[in-house]
């Protein structure tokens, strides 16, 4: 089994499909706010689901709920003592690596491997970051990735920066310890997939 699917079903674990959706959409981004209609869109749920889910969360202080106008806003609680736990495995699993892996499954068979890095994989992102993604292996345009990351970006309310090489644009430029290259394998990662791959690349 390998890493990433050991990662979904660890997740499966410990969440139902409800909590992961509302959980990945309030915790994977964890300064903005959201109303009800919002979280139901993206989770792709029933109403009645997503709104006991909210109820538990708000009630167990997981989660904070704000009236604006006619309409209750719900985000996660930062102060909460397992905010950082409850971010970090919604970012590694449901909330972030999930999207951007059933974004990439039209090319899943071209590619070596594929993270994020920069602020979100650092935990130091904010509401408007972009989810910088490396995709190694596929010989795509930049708009034909893109394309994949339509539906991602809505779901995660985020733009999506992809940079798209080669095996042998990765290998020459890992070689020639390029500037940009040396800073990201370095650099702590969300993995969305071929992580072994990688290791066995740059090892």
């Amino acid at each position: 089994m390998s890493k990433e699917t050991e990662a979904f079903s660890i997740s499966d674990a410990l969440f139902t499909k409800a909590q992961q959706c509302v959980l990945g959409i309030l915790f994977a981004q964890g300064e903005s706010s959201f109303y009800l209609n919002e979280i139901v869109r993206k989770a792709g749920m029933g109403t009645g689901a997503i709104q006991r889910e909210l109820n538990k969360l708000v009630s167990s202080g997981l989660v904070v709920m704000q009236k604006q106008g006619n309409q209750n806003y719900y985000s996660a609680n930062h102060k909460s003592p397992v905010y950082a736990e409850l971010r970090s495995i919604a970012m590694k699993t449901f909330g972030l690596a999930n999207v951007l892996s059933e974004s990439i499954t039209p090319i899943i068979d071209e590619l070596e491997f594929a993270f994020t890095y920069g602020s979100v994989a650092k935990g130091s992102d904010h509401a408007s970051s972009d989810i910088d993604v490396l995709l190694v292996g596929v010989d795509l345009g930049y708009s034909q990735v893109m394309e994949l990351f339509i539906d991602a970006e809505e779901r995660l309310a985020r733009t999506i920066n992809p940079t798209i090489l080669s095996d042998e644009e990765f290998t020459q430029r890992l070689e020639s310890k390029q500037n940009f290259i040396s800073k990201v394998i370095e650099q702590p990662k969300i993995w969305i997939m071929g992580k072994e791959s990688f290791e066995a690349i740059v090892s």
